[in-house]
């Protein structure tokens, strides 16, 4: 799928969706640069990437600022 950002987010996502079948890209979204409806074998999901690192938000994990 052209619409999905990158092969890297296409295999997170395969064991929980298998097959993508369409992507359907949000125009816009709240704080994310990358929201869709994606229909799969496995149903339609809602993606919304988001950063599980405190330093990649811009906060520091040493605590100091």
């Amino acid at each position: 799928m052209a619409d999905l950002p990158d092969p890297h987010f296409r295999e997170l996502i395969h064991p929980y969706t298998g097959d993508v079948a369409d992507a359907r890209v949000s125009s816009h979204g709240f704080s994310s640069d990358f929201t869709a409806v994606i229909t799969s074998e496995q149903g339609v999901f809602f993606a919304r990437p988001c950063s599980t690192s405190p330093e990649a938000d811009g906060i520091p994990l040493s605590g100091k600022s």
